[in-house]
C-alpha cells in the first residue's frame, strides 16, 4: 500500500481514470504532474521484467530479461553510446505564449551506434528533456520543449550539445498580459470541520499584486497577503457557496477566478456511473466523502478489501480494492453474470453511500491513458523498456515508436478474450491494423493486460489513434476507447 503526493501522472481511460497506482516523472529536476495507473498514480521506474506490485516500482513484461533500459540512462537499444557531431536545431513556431509548446527538429550525423544527445533551455520558464537519444543510423529527430503557464516575456535560447559540438535556437515566451490565478473549481466541506486552502496569484511581469476575495460566506476568512482560505460552515450553512477571487497588479490589471464549496454532512456520495462493467477488470466510481481528505492510497495487487478505511462492497459483498481517495475509488469487477447490474456502495468511516447500478458485459475493453495529457495519451510502452510511445518531452521518459518496433499497450476489460489466442484481437494504428503478438496479463496489477504488437511499415505517422479491436466467442466485435501514440518514420 503506498500514500502518494498530488505531484503525479494519471493513467484513465477516456473521462475515466481507472488504475491505482502513482508515477511519478522529473523534468528539469522538477516534480511534474503525471500517472502508470492510476497508471498514472506509484512512481513510473518501468523497466525489464513484469510490473512489480509494488505501485512505487514498475516494470513491463519482457521475455529478455536481461536487455535492460533504465530510465536514467534512456537507452533505446543495448549498443554502446557514441557521440556523433549536431548538424542544427531547428524550432517551431517562433514565437509561443506561456503554458504552450514547442517542437525543436534536431539534425545530426547518423552513426552505427546510439547517441546521447544533452539539451538544455536558457530560461527555466521553458522546460526540455535534459537528454535524447538517437538510434543507430538515425539523422535527425523531434523534441518538445514546454513553457509554464506563469511565464514572462523573453527571448530564450534551447542548445542541443554532443560531444563539443553544439547547435541551438531561440524562440520568443509571449508572457500572459495580467495575473495568473490558480484556486482549485471545486471543493468540498464537512459542517463542522476546517476546510483550508491557499489561492495563489503570480504576476509574469513582476509587478506587486493584491488579491481579494467576494462573496465570503459569515464565519470564513480570506488573508490576502499569503491567500489562506479558512472556513468551519456550520450545518445551517449546508448547499453550495461561490466564492470568486480577484488579483490586480499595479498597472491595474486583474484576473478573476472562483471555486464552489459544497457544504454538507459528509456521507460518501458516488456519481452515476460512466461505463459498463466486466468480470475481472478495473472499474472506477468517482464522488465525494470517498475516502479521508487528502489521502491517496493504493494497492494495484487487488489483495486489499480496505484502503484507509475505505471499502467497496458489490451486491452485498466486499470486492478487491486498488485505489481510494476523497473522490475516487478504483475496484476489481466481480464475476457476476453478464447482461446483468451490479449494485455498488462505497462505505468509508463517514459513513455508507446510496447504491448506483453497474451494467455488467461480457467485455469491455478499455486502453489506459495519462489523464492530464492534452492528447489522451496512451499507456503504451517499449517492449522491455522504460520510455512511452509519445513525443520526445520534459515530463515523462518517452520517444516515437517506429515501423518494426515491438510496443506494448496496457488495457484492462478484455473478459473471456483475454485468454484466447491472440488472433481474436487487433490493434488500429491510425488508418492500419496489425495483428497482436501476445496478450498476457501484468503480474502485480490486477485486471491489467499488456497486449504486444510490433509496428507496420506502412502507416501515418505523428500523433495517431490506437484502438483495439475484440473478436468475443460468438463473433462479434467491440471496440475500445481511443487513445493517442506517437510514431515516426526511420530517419537515416
Amino acid at each position: 500500500m503506498s500514500t502518494d503526493s498530488m505531484d503525479e501522472i494519471r493513467i484513465s481511460t477516456k473521462g475515466v481514470v481507472l488504475s491505482p497506482a502513482w508515477v511519478t516523472a522529473s523534468k528539469n529536476n522538477e516534480s511534474h504532474p503525471s500517472t502508470f495507473f492510476t497508471a498514472v498514480t506509484g512512481v513510473f521506474n518501468m523497466s525489464a521484467g513484469a510490473l512489480s506490485a509494488s505501485p512505487s516500482s514498475m516494470s513491463f513484461p519482457n521475455q529478455t530479461a536481461n536487455t535492460r533500459a533504465t530510465l536514467t540512462e534512456k537507452s533505446v537499444t543495448a549498443t554502446a553510446i557514441s557521440q556523433p557531431p549536431v548538424s542544427s536545431l531547428q524550432c517551431s513556431p517562433k514565437a509561443i505564449t506561456a503554458g504552450s509548446a514547442v517542437t525543436c527538429e534536431l539534425l545530426i550525423s547518423a552513426s552505427p551506434q546510439s547517441a546521447q544527445i544533452e539539451l538544455e533551455s536558457s530560461s527555466e520558464q521553458v522546460l526540455t528533456p535534459s537528454v535524447v537519444t538517437t538510434r543507430p543510423n538515425q539523422s535527425s529527430l523531434t523534441f518538445q520543449a514546454r513553457t509554464s503557464p506563469v511565464s514572462k516575456q523573453e527571448q530564450v535560447t534551447i542548445t542541443a550539445t554532443s560531444g563539443t559540438v553544439s547547435a541551438e535556437d531561440t524562440i520568443l515566451v509571449i508572457g500572459a498580459s495580467g495575473p495568473v490565478l490558480q484556486v482549485q473549481k471545486k471543493q468540498a466541506a464537512r459542517a463542522g470541520e476546517l476546510l483550508s486552502f491557499t489561492v495563489t496569484a503570480t504576476d509574469p511581469s513582476g509587478l506587486p499584486l493584491h488579491v481579494d476575495g467576494a462573496a465570503i460566506p459569515a464565519g470564513a476568512s480570506f488573508d490576502p497577503p499569503t491567500g489562506v482560505f479558512k472556513w468551519s460552515p456550520q450545518a445551517s450553512q449546508a448547499g453550495k457557496h461561490r466564492i470568486a477571487f480577484t488579483a490586480t497588479n499595479s498597472a491595474r490589471q486583474s484576473t478573476t477566478a472562483s471555486t464552489e464549496i459544497d457544504v454538507d454532512s459528509g456521507l460518501p456520495a458516488l456519481n452515476g456511473p460512466s461505463l459498463s462493467c466486466s468480470p475481472g477488470a478495473i472499474a472506477t466510481m468517482t464522488g465525494k466523502w470517498l475516502g479521508a481528505p487528502g489521502s491517496q492510497l493504493s494497492d494495484p495487487t487487488g489483495a486489499s478489501f480496505d484502503l484507509g478505511g475505505t471499502s467497496v462492497n458489490v451486491n452485498g459483498q466486499t470486492v478487491p480494492i486498488l485505489y481510494s481517495s476523497a473522490n475516487r475509488v478504483d475496484f476489481l469487477c466481480p464475476e457476476t453474470g453478464t447482461g446483468t447490474q451490479m449494485s455498488v456502495e462505497v462505505a468509508s468511516r463517514f459513513g455508507s453511500s446510496q447504491p448506483v447500478m453497474i451494467g455488467v458485459q461480457e467485455a469491455v475493453p478499455t486502453i489506459l491513458s495519462l489523464d492530464d495529457s492534452q492528447q489522451n495519451q496512451g499507456l503504451i510502452s517499449f517492449y522491455g523498456m522504460n520510455d512511452l510511445v509519445m513525443e520526445r518531452n520534459s515530463g515523462v521518459p518517452s520517444h516515437p515508436a517506429q515501423p518494426g518496433d515491438q510496443i506494448v499497450i496496457f488495457a484492462t476489460g478484455l473478459g473471456s478474450a483475454a485468454d484466447s489466442s491472440p488472433g481474436t484481437m487487433l490493434v488500429r494504428l491510425s488508418d492500419v491494423y496489425v495483428g497482436v503478438e501476445s496478450a498476457q496479463a501484468v503480474p502485480g496489477h490486477a485486471g491489467v493486460y499488456g497486449i504486444q504488437v510490433r509496428v507496420p511499415a506502412a502507416m501515418t505517422f505523428g500523433a495517431v489513434p490506437v484502438q483495439l479491436q475484440m473478436t468475443m466467442p460468438d463473433g462479434h466485435q467491440i471496440n475500445s476507447n481511443i487513445v493517442t501514440g506517437t510514431f515516426e518514420a526511420v530517419r537515416q
